[in-house]
């Protein structure tokens, strides 16, 4: 997790009560998904599982083109193209971990029912955007389990104490005022991130595929 109750209540100097650690759950959450959205990518390595069908403009390659890999026809047969590498580029990045990498071929008697595990440097190669898959073909379907996100560093960690902090002040002072029935005259603080804050992330969001 991104920030933790307890560690916002040490921020703010304030003992919650348990509604207010309820609030304040919800709050984080928030925040979190706030970062993450204007990011691009999940701060804190998480698990991902991912489906891909591989589209229709696989283009093939020539056996003396540039993109054959002869690691696939170590026979040297007769056998004249191979599919370029298909690149992967997953929804979740950076990519720590890939667990395993399974290929379903595409077939007009019985689509998807043949299971083929994938083994890394032979048939695929882990990037960190994804990966990059040898000899799939149009149709086919690719599942990826992996692992993915930045760590979380004191940097984004400090913005995120301080944006939960502002919208925990603002419903404070939202409450109180209902609960006397008369306006505080707080100031209210800007909710969610403020431009200062994006600015300071910005060299971690996600700027290509």
């Amino acid at each position: 997790m991104l920030v933790t109750v307890r560690e916002l209540s040490a921020y703010m100097d304030r003992e919650l009560t348990n509604r207010q650690q309820d609030a304040a759950e919800l709050v984080i959450d928030g925040i979190h998904a706030e970062i993450e959205a204007f990011l691009g990518r999940p701060v804190g390595v998480r698990e991902f599982t991912e489906t891909i069908i591989v589209p229709d403009d696989n283009y093939w390659a020539n056996s003396d083109g540039l993109y054959y890999d002869r690691s696939l026809d170590a026979a040297n047969s007769v056998l004249q193209t191979l599919s370029p590498p298909y690149q992967v580029h997953l929804e979740n990045s950076p990519v720590t971990t890939i667990s395993s990498v399974k290929l379903y071929p595409i077939s007009s008697t019985a689509p998807y029912s043949t299971e083929m595990v994938l083994d890394e440097g032979v048939r695929y190669i882990s990037r960190k955007w994804g990966l990059e898959v040898f000899a799939v073909w149009s149709g086919d379907k690719i599942v990826v389990e992996y692992e993915a996100g930045i760590p979380v560093n004191p940097h984004i960690k400090q913005i995120a104490l301080r944006a939960a902090a502002r919208e925990m002040q603002n419903m404070t002072d939202d409450v109180v005022g209902l609960k006397d029935f008369q306006n505080r005259q707080a100031t209210i603080q800007e909710i969610g991130l403020t431009q200062a804050e994006k600015m300071g992330m910005d060299k971690y969001r996600r700027k290509q595929i």
